[in-house]
């Protein structure tokens, strides 16, 4: 598949995952879970966080290449994944893994309830 076949592929499949929303950022398909970027498309390459094992596995594909923008420097595991020539089966591996690494990670920063008050004895001595 070439990038324009792919990309409506790509932009379908991450919207129909549970839990992302879609918007529009700097001209690109921007994709969250729970508010957090997790993917961008843009024009012939998927921009998104992988979990280490997944980035090890694209980066020996040769399928992928280390994100390196101004604003997301020293943020580990982004990459750009190229969608040209990249079978869909291989893409929906790398698509799943960011996702359930972008849930696992808003699952973790969900606001905690707030522990019962404690029941504090009152001293029965009297001051002084």
């Amino acid at each position: 598949m070439n990038a324009v076949e792919t990309l409506p592929w790509v932009e379908s499949r991450l919207a129909e995952l549970p839990q992302v929303t879609a918007r529009t950022e700097f001209g690109n398909r921007t994709f969250f879970v729970g508010g957090a970027r997790f993917a961008a498309l843009t024009g012939a390459v998927l921009v998104t966080h992988l979990p280490p094992a997944d980035l090890i596995a694209a980066l020996k594909l040769r399928i992928a290449r280390p994100f390196v923008s101004v604003g997301a420097m020293g943020r580990n595991g982004w990459v750009e994944l190229r969608l040209e020539g990249v079978e869909p089966e291989v893409l929906d591996r790398f698509l799943l893994a960011a996702h359930a690494a972008a849930v696992q990670a808003h699952r973790r920063t969900l606001p905690k309830r707030p522990a019962a008050a404690r029941r504090t004895r009152v001293s029965r001595r009297l001051p002084g």
